[in-house]
């Protein structure tokens, strides 16, 4: 079997560009099947195997396999969560130190600018421009940004290696 990425070329806008795969039997049979279980279902049952039975044992291979070649923009759910914590945490240590960003107080910082975008059905982008030049889409992501930067500054200087 093969795994073919590819990008749709058109349709929606909000597809455009966007990555999916399609399974291929390497006999020709089956061709752009679009799920890596559905793949196996076929698979096995043309081997004459227990369709279930090579579920289960490829379940576990498959995830493997996946993280590792398969898509890039394929993300195991754990590492989703470490991620998300990690984030949380990041956001809580920016809030405790600065409180909650709005649009009022990221402007009122020196050099920083909003840059707003309107489409036709009404609704507006607003990306907020750092002084280093950084785009942030979300005011959370601007808290998660430095309060990272705040976290790793504490972690060095809670290992004794700060500057001073």
């Amino acid at each position: 079997w093969r795994a073919v990425q590819k990008a749709h070329r058109s349709g929606k806008a909000k597809l455009a560009g966007r990555k999916y795969i399609r399974f291929f039997s390497p006999c020709g049979k089956h061709k752009r099947i679009t799920s890596l279980e559905r793949a196996v279902q076929l698979d096995a049952a043309d081997r004459g195997l227990d369709v279930s039975k090579r579920l289960e044992e490829v379940g576990l291979v498959a995830r493997k396999s996946q993280a590792n070649h398969v898509s890039r923009h394929y993300t195991p759910r754990s590492v989703m969560d470490q991620f998300a914590r990690g984030r949380d945490k990041a956001i809580d240590a920016f809030r405790s130190r600065f409180g909650t960003l709005s649009k009022g107080r990221v402007l009122a910082l020196p050099a920083w600018k909003a840059e707003e975008q309107s489409f036709k059905c009404g609704q507006k982008l607003v990306r907020y421009v750092s002084p280093e030049g950084h785009r942030f889409d979300r005011l959370w992501k601007i808290e998660a940004h430095y309060g990272a930067e705040l976290l790793v500054a504490g972690s060095s200087d809670a290992d004794g290696s700060g500057g001073g």
